[in-house]
């Protein structure tokens, strides 16, 4: 393998080659796009915005039939690497974006061997829109889907398929954890459709041990404060300093999950409720001690 041999290789495969053309000889064959999934990290998700943030890379084999060649008539060269815009390769567009863009474009490069058969890793940091169900949140599962189309030409000239997952180099998230991905091609509008699903489970201590716990005991003081002796003057004080601090708790969940969620979050009605009970608490309180400080002076008529 020489230099020249790679220089003259690479020339006599590009001349009269169009990159915008699919790379078969016949018009009527399918170009089939195997796509093997490395998933590297889910560095985000965001509820509030509805976000999933992955970084992945969909590994793209595929046939062209015009990148072919004989190695013992070019000292035995067996793969030759192209840029991106030198030949043709699949144009997938993220079919459900928070912002458009399409695969590529990084100076990935593409490797052909002597039978056409080319390899292509556009590995990138991918954002996507995902539907929460926050009814559970902080024990919750979601599922995010991910979805790649390949826009440039119907299912009658590409198509794209699943071929294995790849997750030796995944790093785990602190707060989700990865339960599981599953993969499926259909046909929309006749444009091939490939669908990832990840399956999340949230890591629930965090917010159980500063958040569940603190509130439970709170709820739990609201009673307690009717303990207090009516003549050290405490209760009132108390209860006020209970219900502000409930107060923050619920401002604390509502800036966690979506003002639109549906259906609600139960631990946000559960939190609601028992601000509620805290005032309710303050209020009976109030009246308890409006009854303990009644003048003297006041007769109470008994009839016998």
């Amino acid at each position: 393998m020489t230099y020249e041999a790679i220089n003259k290789l690479k020339a006599d495969l590009l001349d009269g080659y169009n990159p915008d053309t699919v790379p078969v000889k016949n018009s009527s064959t399918i170009v089939h796009i195997n796509i093997a999934f490395g998933l590297f990290a889910i560095p985000k998700l965001d509820p509030v915005i509805g976000l999933i943030q992955a970084v992945f890379s969909p590994i793209c084999l595929w046939t062209d039939e015009i990148m072919t060649w004989d190695p013992a008539n070019y000292s035995n060269i067996q793969n030759v690497n192209f840029k991106e815009e030198d030949i043709w390769h699949p144009s997938l567009l993220l079919a459900t974006p928070l912002k458009f863009g399409v695969t590529g474009g990084y100076g990935q490069r593409i490797q052909v061997n002597a039978n056409g058969n080319a390899e292509w890793l556009p590995g990138e940091v991918w954002e996507s829109s995902c539907r929460f169900n926050m009814k559970f949140w902080p024990f919750d599962k979601q599922t995010c889907v991910i979805e790649f189309i390949h826009a440039d030409f119907k299912a009658d000239k590409v198509q794209l398929h699943h071929l294995m997952f790849d997750e030796a180099n995944y790093h785990h998230n602190s707060e989700w954890t990865l339960e599981g991905l599953s993969a499926m091609t259909l046909t929309r509008l006749n444009f091939s459709v490939i669908r990832y699903s990840f399956k999340l489970k949230r890591e629930s201590t965090f917010y159980v041990l500063t958040l569940i716990l603190p509130i439970t005991f709170l709820g739990i003081s609201s009673v307690m404060v009717f303990l207090l002796p009516a003549e050290s003057g405490e209760r009132v004080g108390f209860s006020i300093t209970l219900m502000l601090t409930m107060t923050t708790f619920l401002s604390i969940v509502s800036d966690v999950i979506p003002k639109t969620a549906t259906p609600p979050s139960l631990m946000a009605v559960f939190v609601f409720l028992l601000v509620m009970f805290s005032i309710l608490s303050l209020i009976l309180a109030i009246l308890n001690l409006m009854l303990y400080h009644r003048s003297d002076d006041i007769k109470i008529h008994k009839n016998y």
